[in-house]
Formats: structure tokens, C-alpha cells, sequence
């Protein structure tokens, strides 16, 4: 949640610390998880260039228990930093793993990385209200909050400000609603 709310220098000590932790528990899953956290913080302070960098190392990795986690983000950034490309490659991928998935988490995922790329103002939009409905239907707080997010600044960049007040309104109550006040301990 640090990244996602843009405390960089807590989430980076988070997550350091967190490698610690499930290195000496030997926790695969959560040093995956924490493996993503250096690019998250980059997209959350919109260093896209920086964002992408780690993005591609979990791209190379492709851990099967948070890949499909990550290719939003990846998209997002590299569409960001002009690397259409790479951008094109990581939704590829995830149209791949969210056909087979059978959630409507994926498919949210799908649409919300779809939605950033979407050449068509009509599209966009569309694709935006379905990540909005498909993630809604899921316990995936942050990514719903994150649809939300993109979908206000994208409303923003439109000259509509008023609808877009109300999609920025629910991303920062949904992102300030958890608030860790230390990081995680090694010793805990």
C-alpha cells in the first residue's frame, strides 16, 4: 500500500525488509511479491522509465504466482515511457493468462491495460467501465482502485474534470484507507 500511495522511502524500507524476512523463512511467493515492489513505487512517483526497468526484469522472470500481477504495470509504463513495443508485448501476455484465468479479476486487469492503450476515445472509455465493473466484482481493492485512478486522469485529459473528480475521489479514499504506520520487522 506505501508504493501504491507513493511513500517511496517507507515502501523501499518495507520491502527491503520484507526480503529479509521471507529470504530466512524461505517464502518464494512473498520475495516474488517483493521482487515488484522497486517498479511499483517508480509508477506510483511516475518514473516510467525507471517503473519499466523493473517491470522487465519480473517480465524476464515471469514468476507464475505474481506475473499476471505485474503485466498491467508493465504495460502502463512502458506505454508511459514511448516504448509501444514492450508495452505491446506485455499486453499480449496478459490477453494470453486472463482467457484462461475464469476470475474477473484477470479480465479487469485486461481491460484496465487495454484501456491505457487504446487509440479510440470511445474505446477507452468503455474499456475503463469494464475493468471498473470486472474488478469490482472481486476482492482486488488496490487494482480496483488503480482502475479508478487511471480512469480519472484519462477523464482529466479529456477536459471532463467532473466526472473525473468523482473516479479520483474513490481511488484516494480506497488508497488512504489502509494506513501501515511502521514497516515490517525482521524480528516479527
Amino acid at each position: 500500500m506505501l508504493a501504491h500511495r507513493g511513500r517511496a522511502a517507507q515502501a523501499r524500507e518495507g520491502a527491503a525488509n520484507l526480503a529479509q524476512i521471507s529470504l530466512a523463512r524461505g517464502e518464494g511467493l512473498v520475495a516474488s511479491f517483493v521482487q515488484a515492489q522497486p517498479g511499483i513505487v517508480e509508477l506510483a512517483l511516475g518514473n516510467y522509465r525507471e517503473a519499466l526497468a523493473a517491470a522487465q526484469e519480473v517480465f524476464a522472470a515471469d514468476p507464475p504466482d505474481l506475473g499476471i500481477k505485474l503485466l498491467p504495470d508493465l504495460v502502463e509504463a512502458a506505454c508511459r515511457a514511448g516504448e509501444e513495443k514492450t508495452a505491446a508485448m506485455g499486453l499480449a501476455r496478459l490477453r494470453q493468462r486472463a482467457s484462461a484465468s475464469g476470475t474477473p479479476w484477470a479480465p479487469g486487469l485486461l481491460a484496465r491495460a487495454q484501456a491505457i492503450l487504446a487509440d479510440d476515445d470511445g474505446e477507452a472509455e468503455d474499456l475503463y467501465r469494464e475493468a471498473l465493473t470486472e474488478l469490482s466484482r472481486t476482492e482486488a481493492a488496490v487494482d480496483l482502485a488503480r482502475a479508478h485512478l487511471l480512469y480519472g486522469e484519462w477523464l482529466r485529459r479529456q477536459c471532463r474534470r467532473r466526472d473525473a473528480r468523482g473516479q479520483l475521489r474513490t481511488a484516494h479514499e480506497s488508497l488512504t484507507r489502509w494506513a501501515p504506520t511502521r514497516s515490517p520487522s525482521v524480528h516479527e
